[in-house]
């Protein structure tokens, strides 16, 4: 890994990745305490990585417990700018068994192509717990 990537990699794990703001919506609200809405439309939940997977442009973070909604995995397009950064993240949570802090839409129409409507849900932000 170069020193430059690895300073962005650094600085990744050790604050919240906000991929909303880093796509050019608002920024990540997060809650005070626990899982559960956090915006109308969004919710916040605890995912222990179980699998990072990339499937044609599509990051797939799948966790090892569903949420209260039934999900499992969270999808990024390749075209969100720290795409591999959230990536890393991801992959360095799974490796070191960190939870993952997971803001996502709640609505399975806004989840990316490629993720499953009943399993899937698009990826706003994360964050180490």
């Amino acid at each position: 890994m170069s020193p430059s990537r690895l300073v962005a990699f650094l600085a990744v794990l050790a604050a919240l990745v906000p991929v909303g703001v880093l796509s050019g919506a608002s920024s990540m609200a997060m809650a005070a305490e626990g899982d559960g809405p956090v915006a109308e439309g969004q919710a916040l939940a605890t995912c222990r990585v179980a699998g990072v997977s990339v499937q044609e442009g599509l990051l797939l973070i799948r966790c090892a417990e569903a949420t209260a909604d039934g999900v499992t995995q969270f999808g990024v397009d390749r075209s969100t700018r720290r795409f591999e950064d959230i990536r890393d993240f991801a992959a360095w949570a799974q490796e070191k068994d960190r939870p993952l802090g997971v803001l996502y839409y709640t609505d399975p129409a806004r989840s990316p192509r490629g993720c499953a409507p009943d399993i899937c849900r698009h990826l706003l932000g994360v964050e180490r717990r």
